[in-house]
């Protein structure tokens, strides 16, 4: 690692580094988590020096928040507010990230596709790496065991159990084998935003609020899987 720099995310610690090879990211991605995967995130720098610039999680797991924090990077190495092409691990298609630094804001649009299950005891979007299975407010006494349930027949290393209540949202993230990704409240905020747009596909807008901050998605559904979206949340040098 030779750079570190950390943001707040909606209130979660984000940290992007530079200087990590490609085959040693999941190793320093569990160092900077350090088994607090609810709270911190890291995002890799790949390179700026490319048409799109690009940033990457270990496992190949998406961070819509890691994505967001990018752009910011990116507008601060060019000292300038605006929007910044980039590509990001998980996700096909490169994005926009807009980044207002005088009121430390910053939108993240991009084109994405999901898939949706509601065969099982509870419904279940995968997106970017992750399953996400979402939960009414009764199963939240026994929201570990129920996540501990899902983790094991989950197709992704990655597993969130978000507890969904209104707005409210509290979540609860497992992942098989060690620990190299962290839980990202921007890429669950889409993924709900997709199962809640199921019956709403011309336009659906909320913002769902995690246990230290907001995330703001609008949403447009395409045939089954393909989705436009904008995800917004405060982005602060921390």
């Amino acid at each position: 690692m030779d750079t570190l720099t950390i943001y707040d995310c909606g209130g979660d610690t984000v940290i992007i580094v530079g200087g990590v090879s490609a085959e040693n990211i999941a190793q320093s991605s569990a160092e900077i988590i350090k088994g607090a995967p609810l709270s911190v995130q890291a995002g890799f720098v790949r390179s700026t020096e490319i048409a799109i610039p690009r940033c990457e999680c270990a496992g190949d797991f998406f961070s819509a928040d890691c994505a967001l924090c990018f752009g910011k990077y990116l507008s601060e190495k060019s000292e300038e507010s605006g929007s910044f092409q980039l590509s990001a691990s998980g996700i096909a298609s490169p994005m926009n990230a807009t980044i207002e630094v005088e009121n430390d804001l910053g939108c993240l649009a991009l084109a994405g596709k999901a898939q949706s299950d509601y065969t099982g005891t509870l419904p279940q979007i995968v997106f970017g790496g992750c399953t996400y299975y979402i939960a009414a407010p009764e199963h939240a006494e026994n929201a570990e065991e129920l996540l501990r349930q899902c983790a094991e027949t989950s197709p992704c290393e990655s597993t969130v159990l978000l507890v969904l209540q209104d707005e409210s949202v509290t979540p609860h993230f497992a992942q098989k084998g060690e620990c190299t990704t962290a839980f990202s409240a921007g890429s669950a905020a889409i993924a709900l935003a997709f199962y809640e747009s199921e019956t709403a596909r011309d336009f659906f807008e909320k913002t769902y609020r995690f246990p230290k901050g907001e995330r703001r998605v609008e949403m447009k559904r395409y045939l089954s899987r393909a989705f436009d979206c904008t995800l917004t949340a405060s982005v602060k040098d921390k």
